[in-house]
């Protein structure tokens, strides 16, 4: 479980998931969550192709990778619940956290669940996440009014 939180909390502090760093048309209010789920997965090799929009990572905001988990193979994605995830999680297994926002014109939200041995924990997951308040905190606090689903990844990318 070091391993995953070693990797979260490097992905977490790098410069270019930070809230106010401009996107690619110089918006400073875009939020990073996305890159920071998709950089955890890759350090730690999994792969999240099937999360992915045809445009890879750049092009793939948090809403499209809950969309695409959800109808991904249930052979490549697991969706599990909030205690398998926090159990996974602190065995060092990748559990990504995606929920859609309701409303089309804003993006929906991803964390990464994060190893606690916190019995609370179990029933409402420790979250690290980028986006407008970043750091560790319960999935309740982390998601506002949006169902967030909890998706175990465990293929290991090949390359």
């Amino acid at each position: 479980a070091l391993n995953l939180l070693d990797v979260l909390e490097k992905n977490l502090n790098k410069l270019d998931v930070q809230p106010g760093y401009p996107d690619w048309w110089g918006d400073h209010n875009s939020t990073w969550c996305n890159l920071l789920g998709f950089r955890v997965a890759i350090d730690l090799r999994r792969d999240i192709t099937p999360l992915l929009e045809p445009g890879g990572i750049d092009y793939t905001n948090a809403d499209a990778a809950a969309q695409n988990a959800r109808n991904a193979s249930r052979d490549i994605i697991f969706e599990c619940t909030k205690n398998a995830a926090q159990y996974y999680a602190n065995r060092g297994c990748l559990v990504l956290a995606l929920a859609e926002d309701p409303h089309p014109e804003r993006s929906g939200h991803m964390g990464v669940v994060a190893p606690s041995n916190n019995p609370q924990h179990k029933i409402d997951p420790l979250i690290g996440q980028q986006g407008i308040n970043p750091g560790f905190r319960e999935a309740s606090k982390s998601f506002g009014e949006s169902e967030v689903r909890y998706y175990l990844i465990i293929i290991l990318n090949e390359e």
